[in-house]
């Protein structure tokens, strides 16, 4: 209980004397748990990893996606080789040829947007970068009052709640067991 309560600072006074607020570990550290929670939202789930397999099991988020992937590619690649390349290359090959070059090229370009696991870093951190989402998330939870800020991480320590209470009293009687054998 005393990782996330009491929720407000609880003044432990003594002859009337301001001596020390007692309130949860958690609850007290909220600057700094909101630095380190922010980064973790941030590292685990602005994963482009995870995102690019999410949208593949989405099948019309999926085809948005490759259908804008591809046309900006196409339109890069025109860019690229120039009006002049892109009249004669169809001459030259043929425009069946021409046209099962450019569908080839596109399926390259497709399973190299899922396989690219290096560029999904670098947009992953460019992404964060840009949006400055950790910070502006740190910064939101480290606005939060004390009661919402534990409604927040309440369910992330619920779960497990019983772990800490029996390490707790496990520590206790280890402590006490030091306690008699050294003292005694």
């Amino acid at each position: 209980k005393m990782v996330l309560k009491p929720v407000f600072p609880v003044p432990v006074r003594i002859f009337g004397w301001h001596i020390y607020d007692i309130q949860g570990l958690f609850i007290k550290r909220q600057q700094e748990v909101c630095v380190l929670y922010s980064k973790m939202v941030v590292d685990n789930f602005l994963n482009f990893d995870k995102i690019v397999d999410y949208l593949m099991t989405q099948p019309i988020l999926w085809n948005k996606l490759k259908a804008a992937y591809l046309e900006h590619n196409t339109k890069v690649m025109k860019e690229a080789l120039g009006v002049i390349a892109n009249w004669l290359a169809p001459l030259a090959l043929g425009g069946q040829q021409f046209a099962l070059l450019e569908e080839s090229m596109k399926t390259a370009l497709v399973q190299g947007l899922y396989e690219a696991k290096d560029i999904h870093k670098i947009a992953g951190r460019y992404v964060g970068k840009v949006t400055q989402l950790e910070k502006k998330n740190c910064r939101a939870l480290q606005l939060m009052p004390p009661d919402k800020f534990e409604n927040l991480l309440h369910p992330i320590f619920q779960e497990d709640e019983w772990i800490l209470v029996l390490l707790g009293g496990v520590l206790g009687v280890i402590v006490g067991i030091a306690q008699i054998y050294f003292l005694s």
